[in-house]
């Protein structure tokens, strides 16, 4: 299931691995700002961009640093499609894919709770 601590998971899952040159005090800062965007636009519309991330990158929340960091927060999802604008094909292709992502994610949380 899609939650706002399982979207949290995956920018520490990544950003912990990617570990980008500036201080601890920068990178907490950028992730309440993470977690600011998902209370303002919801955890549908960031996963959105997460799998915008899927299809055209790594799959990393390297947009949205990106985004943070230019100050262009709104642009990027201005940026987005209507998801049901789409054709149908197209929107279970797209649901296919959210749900494969989202299965994912659970799994390498689990994972990592286990080695805990």
């Amino acid at each position: 299931m899609l939650t706002k601590e399982l979207l949290m998971y995956w920018w520490h899952w990544y950003m912990d691995g990617w570990k980008p040159n500036h201080t601890l005090e920068l990178r907490h800062k950028e992730d309440e700002q993470f977690e600011q965007i998902i209370d303002k636009y919801g955890e549908n519309r960031v996963m959105e961009v997460a799998m915008v991330s899927c299809l055209v990158s790594d799959g990393s929340p390297r947009i949205f640093l990106a985004a943070i960091r230019a100050n262009a927060v709104e642009e990027l999802f201005d940026s987005l499609p209507n998801i049901s604008n789409l054709p149908i094909v197209a929107i279970k292709k797209y649901r296919l894919l959210r749900n494969d992502f989202i299965n994912e994610l659970e799994l390498k949380q689990k994972i990592d709770e286990q080695r805990k």
